[in-house]
């Protein structure tokens, strides 16, 4: 798949095709009037911004459209001879149209300049949402500094118990659940295959801006049903520029709990208590650094930093973008077991871009983000430490994109993009091979009083596996190992895609959009599945893992084995030590088209 996808980027270049997902760019159009609000044709208008300017003619209706317009701050300029020049400021944002309409008047002894009023509502986007610049994104106080920290931040979005738990980054968009909502960056879909989302995390003073949109959408984001935010990573100008930012987070400027009575103790315990023996207390064993670090007293804090850099390569032809960051949410949380985990969510992004302009008619750029990611996953209801998983996290993708403007009334968008979301479960801190050695970690847990090492008890004994054990009486807790949905080892989700979105303006008041959306995507995995016991009364000291099963209550203590999803009777089934790897992919290919059109001055 890989050398077709090359192959396809050599036929993009060599062929007059175009391939678009959502918009990376806008439109600017209007019409330039005389003070009697006659049209006046024939008059040149000007379009400057950061990369150089852009001119065009009015035709005979006295309009003018600028298509392909990257997003960000432009002036409008128009110029007649014997007419005082008229000029407008307007912000362009990705998929958006600026209707900007120009007056000029006719010159007098005295020059006056013509300023027209920028529009306050967009009449063309019919959709709810809003769109956060950099400016303000970079400054806004998220609980991550990606652009979920600004979208949990916009208004009809809602943050439950599951949006907490994962640092802010499954977040509900007008009632519609986390997994309904897609992310484009860059036009290009990078919505995680199994729940939705991204996982293609990059921090906000990359971006240009951040565009919600939730009801009303557009016809290219058919098959979302929540919401679709697009991501616009910024570009260089033709004036080097560069951004920033130092943050710095400290466990001790976190709240203690006190009023939360089963987390009201933020120091550790040094001890355990044997269960069967009030009498007896055991020295706790030294704590897993992948699960506990940067503890009260100890390394409690965090640096994060953002830096981005972006100017010419050849003024008004070429530029770069370059961007590197690296945070970390230093969040923590406890078990019931009144044990401090890390909860942290860390990434880092290594972003560079690439744009050129040969003319006025073509647009390429190509893309490259690299954003790795950690964080622990944790259970609300989880008793002890073994129960929070580790994930590595890798995000990356890579774009390259032309836009060709036709003529006036027709251009086309193109793009190719491949993306992975790779992720790898882990029990313990891996030992070199791809996979998390169960070994080494079963090893770590017998030296766990509370999980006594007892090989002569079978493989059920809690101490010898890493099967989750959910106490029936205990307040439904969690004991000894996550229920991780499909195990723990290595899942890649590997896409690619490839686009093509055009717009015809078949007259002044008609715009029709098409395109057609190519993907594929894969799930490739090498993972060890988690049994399930269920039973009363959790205890590590008994074979069967709970300490009612062999008497009153025996026939209620059952157990999972999730491979063959069979339910046996708890002891009779070994545990299997061995990983199982599957490869799915599925082909999805969509047309879409829209026809939109202006009726009077009024109606659209």
């Amino acid at each position: 798949m890989r050398r077709a996808l090359a192959f396809g980027f050599l036929v993009l270049l060599l062929t007059s095709t175009a391939l678009a997902d959502g918009p990376e760019s806008g439109l600017v159009a209007g019409k330039v009037v005389n003070a009697d609000g006659e049209a006046l044709p024939g008059v040149q208008v000007t379009l400057v911004g950061g990369r150089g300017e852009q001119t065009t003619v009015t035709n005979e209706s006295g309009t003018y459209r600028f298509s392909l317009v990257p997003p960000g701050a432009y002036t409008v300029k128009a110029s007649l001879e014997g007419f005082t020049e008229g000029h407008n400021e307007v912000n362009v944002n990705a998929g958006g149209k600026a209707d900007v309409n120009l007056t000029l008047r006719l010159e007098t002894a005295e020059t006056i300049t013509v300023t027209s009023e920028a529009p306050m509502v967009d009449k063309f986007n019919v959709s709810a949402g809003s769109t956060v610049t950099s400016e303000v994104g970079a400054q806004a106080a998220g609980e991550n500094r990606t652009y979920y920290g600004v979208i949990n931040m916009l208004p009809g979005v809602t943050s439950d118990a599951e949006n907490g738990a994962i640092q802010g980054t499954r977040p509900q968009v007008n009632g519609s659940h986390f997994a309904d909502n897609s992310v484009f960056i860059d036009g290009v879909d990078t919505s995680f295959a199994r729940f939705g989302g991204s996982r293609v995390f990059v921090p906000t003073t990359a971006t240009t801006e951040i565009a919600l949109e939730a009801g009303g959408m557009s016809a290219e984001y058919g098959r979302v049903v929540g919401s679709t935010t697009n991501v616009i990573i910024k570009s260089g100008t033709n004036v080097f520029h560069g951004d920033f930012l130092y943050g710095r987070s400290d466990t001790d400027w976190t709240a203690d709990w006190k009023d939360q009575p089963k987390l009201d103790n933020k120091e550790f315990p040094t001890t355990y208590q044997n269960p069967n023996n009030p009498f007896i207390v055991t020295p706790r064993p030294p704590y897993p650094t992948n699960f506990l670090k940067r503890l009260p007293g100890e390394d409690g804090h965090s640096n994060n930093y953002e830096l981005a850099l972006g100017g010419p390569i050849v003024k008004d032809k070429a530029w770069f973008f370059a961007a590197v960051s690296e945070n970390d949410t230093l969040n923590l949380d406890k078990t019931l077991d009144q044990e401090i985990v890390d909860g942290s969510f860390e990434f880092k992004a290594r972003i560079g871009k690439l744009s050129f302009q040969p003319s006025q008619a073509h647009q390429l750029s190509g893309s490259y983000i690299d954003a790795p990611s950690k964080r622990i996953y944790f259970h609300t209801p989880s008793h002890d430490r073994w129960n929070p998983t580790p994930h590595d996290i890798a995000g990356d993708l890579a774009t390259l994109s032309w836009n060709w403007s036709i003529s006036s009334d027709f251009f086309l968008e193109t793009k190719l993009a491949t993306q992975t979301s790779d992720e790898n479960k882990y029990l313990a801190e891996p030992t070199g091979d791809e996979n998390t050695s169960v070994e080494a970690a079963i090893a770590a847990k017998q030296q766990d009083p509370r999980f006594p090492g007892n090989p002569s008890a079978g493989p059920h004994w809690p101490g010898n596996n890493f099967a989750s054990y959910w106490d029936s009486r205990d307040d439904s807790t969690w004991h000894n190992g996550w229920i991780l949905d499909n195990g723990f080892g290595l899942n890649e989700y590997p896409r690619d895609q490839a686009n093509l979105a055009g717009t015809w303006f078949p007259s002044e008041s008609h715009e029709l959009k098409f395109g057609a959306d190519w993907q594929e995507v894969e799930w490739n995995s090498n993972v060890r599945v988690v049994d399930l016991y269920v039973g009363p009364d959790f205890t590590a000291f008994t074979p069967a893992g709970f300490e009612n099963c062999n008497i009153l209550f025996a026939r209620y203590c059952i157990w999972f084995d999730r491979r063959t999803a069979d339910m046996l009777d708890d002891g009779n089934t070994n545990l299997s030590t061995g990983f199982t790897q599957s490869d799915t992919s599925t082909e999805v290919t969509s047309f879409y088209a829209r026809d939109r059109f202006t009726l009077g001055d009024h109606w659209i």
